[in-house]
């Protein structure tokens, strides 16, 4: 819902900047929303977490089960999807690249796409917490 929710509220405050963060499994649901943005000159900027997955099912599977199922995405070339639809896209894979396209894309008078490789084995701290959250629930 990040990028529809960002459009509207670009439409409703055109002078304040918009950012979207989103991940690659995310992203997808409303991809081509860019192209809403573009036809409507609302230049909102969005990057995308590309983990070649979905980074929470494929970790919680892997710390629940030791092993992922069907939570592996291609590690599609969104930034072409951007300027496919018009958009501006960026492809990055360093934080100093992400820091200067985030600018540049924030700047833009067009929707900008910054598609951000990330690692897929990296994951969040909590998650063995919600895996131990999880295990206790099927132990109850």
């Amino acid at each position: 819902m990040g990028l529809p929710m960002a459009i509207g509220m670009k439409a409703a405050a055109p002078e304040r900047p918009v950012l979207v963060l989103a991940g690659d499994g995310s992203f997808g649901f409303t991809a081509m929303e860019l192209e809403t943005a573009v036809r409507h000159d609302l230049p909102v900027a969005v990057v995308v977490g590309n983990d070649a997955g979905w980074g929470i099912v494929r970790h919680l599977q892997q710390s629940l089960h030791g092993r992922a199922l069907a939570s592996d995405l291609p590690r599609a070339p969104y930034e072409l999807l951007a300027e496919f639809a018009g958009a501006i896209g960026d492809r990055v894979q360093t934080p100093h690249h992400l820091a200067i396209a985030v600018t540049n894309a924030l700047a833009s008078p067009l929707p900008s796409l910054v598609n951000a490789l990330i690692d897929p084995s990296i994951q969040h701290e909590a998650m063995p917490l919600i895996a131990a959250l999880f295990r206790g629930h099927a132990d109850t």
